[in-house]
């Protein structure tokens, strides 16, 4: 065999064996509160207390009964932001008893770190991010740390029974922009295909340096900052025990 067909095939080999390790890391586990589908259609009870939820990760993002305010987990710190706009976004500690109709967590142990530079939008980052992604078909859970140019934070009001579907609650919001934060941007990246059961694209909640203000975030400008991904292989979902859930017409439900 002829010294450069050696060289080619050993070339071919080590990049095989590259790519294999790089899809080889142990399986992430998320484990999620029902589905974007039934919190479309106004399924804002459920019966999962963030007590247990506390034991299925240390990071993530939610939210509570009637919708109220945004739920963010980081670090094993799990906060609350206000919903009745009188302290827009200001965060507080989740209680052990307080009830999760929608969540995603995953014990957040980063595999894959880059910067992030100039994205001047929520869809230029997201166009960075995915470009960096090995695998397109499998979710991630996203972290990114910095120094922000600017923010754009929406937090849903709490929501009175009978509940209403979600494109007609998050009418009744609180608007929040920040300039020159810093601090860290929470969530996870799904594919199209799962459109119904857990939001797909990239979805993200803003917590500051301080931990003291937050929300969800619609639009972000970012100029230096650092991306941590971790890939999900296994996704755990919980299905709510309650009548609102098993009357929900999931098969008509929109994101």
């Amino acid at each position: 065999m002829k010294k450069s067909l050696i060289i080619a095939l050993s070339t071919v080999a080590t990049l095989t064996l590259c790519n294999t390790a790089a899809l080889a890391k142990k399986p992430a586990t998320l484990f999620q509160v029902s589905t974007t589908g039934a919190l479309s259609q106004g399924v804002f009870d459920g019966d999962y207390p963030y007590q247990k939820l506390r034991k299925q990760g240390n990071f993530g993002v939610g939210t509570f009964k009637g919708v109220d305010g945004e739920m963010i987990a980081l670090d094993g710190r799990f906060y609350q932001t206000d919903s009745s706009g009188k302290k827009p976004g200001k965060l507080k500690r989740v209680e052990a008893n307080q009830i999760a109709p929608f969540a995603e967590v995953i014990q957040f142990k980063p595999y894959r770190e880059s910067n992030i530079e100039y994205a001047t939008s929520l869809n230029a980052l997201e166009e960075m991010i995915v470009e960096r992604l090995p695998n397109r078909n499998i979710p991630y859970a996203i972290e990114i740390d910095g120094r922000f140019q600017a923010l754009t934070l929406r937090n849903l009001r709490k929501q009175g029974e009978p509940y209403r579907p979600l494109r007609v609650a998050a009418r009744n919001q609180s608007v929040l922009r920040l300039h020159n934060k810093s601090g860290h941007l929470v969530g996870f990246w799904f594919p199209k295909y799962w459109a119904g059961i857990a939001p797909t694209g990239l979805y993200l909640n803003f917590v500051n340096s301080t931990h003291t203000i937050g929300g969800h975030v619609t639009n972000v400008s970012v100029r230096t900052a650092k991306l941590e991904t971790e890939p999900v292989n296994n996704v755990k979902i919980y299905l709510p025990h309650t009548l609102t859930f098993a009357n929900a017409h999931l098969a008509r439900a929109r994101r």
